[in-house]
């Protein structure tokens, strides 16, 4: 269409009714949604304990990469980003920062379930490495991951399961099994905002 509208624009002969044709429609990919066996394939393929541990926060959360890596045990304001207050009533909650990579740069709290958060404290406490960074998790060398870091870590997952391993999969899962367990939309789309193009899933 771009060498269509040139070409009219510079006088050959082009019909402009061939100027309005809108392009055809391209077949949408459906997006993946893990099944609880390729979960726990996943899972088994973890090496150690942080792969484990990204992979339950991302599946039990639906939170996006660059927002795992900015969870932290201490926010700017000294809070942790795992919130407990609500874990007498049988919840927990990760706060998302706007200055953690939360998309659009609005801070929300996303409902866990108290094994997930189990799981993250006896990371925090056990597994994870010393380190001055605030932030939850950490690579090897005991820095913060950056969003390569963590891609790398799904593609060692997907050579190790055997099946393709990325983090969009998971966020797509969360949300097919929250509303499988009775959220309504308005929840989760407060729990896990989304632009245009992931509105599809």
């Amino acid at each position: 269409m771009a060498f269509l509208r040139w070409a009219f624009d510079e006088g050959f002969g082009v019909k402009e009714e061939v100027l309005r044709f809108k392009a055809p429609h391209r077949e949408q990919r459906e997006a993946t949604v893990y099944h609880i066996v390729q979960v726990r394939q996943i899972l088994v393929a973890c090496e150690n304990p942080t792969e484990e541990l990204a992979v339950k926060i991302m599946i039990g959360s639906g939170v996006r990469l660059s927002e795992l890596c900015g969870l932290a045990l201490r926010g700017p304001d000294g809070v942790s980003d795992l919130m407990l207050d609500s874990l007498d009533r049988g919840r927990a909650e990760l706060r998302v920062r706007s200055d953690g990579g939360a998309k659009g740069f609005k801070t929300r709290r996303v409902p866990i379930t108290p094994k997930l958060a189990a799981a993250m404290k006896r990371y925090a406490s056990l597994h994870r490495p010393e380190s001055d960074s605030p932030v939850l998790l950490l690579n090897r060398r005991g820095q913060p991951f950056l969003k390569g870091g963590i891609d790398a870590m799904m593609d060692r997952l997907k050579l190790r399961a055997g099946f393709r391993v990325h983090a969009p999969a998971f966020r797509h899962t969360f949300a097919t099994v929250a509303t499988q367990s009775g959220w309504n939309l308005e929840r989760l789309r407060v729990a896990m905002p989304h632009g245009r193009a992931a509105a599809r899933c």
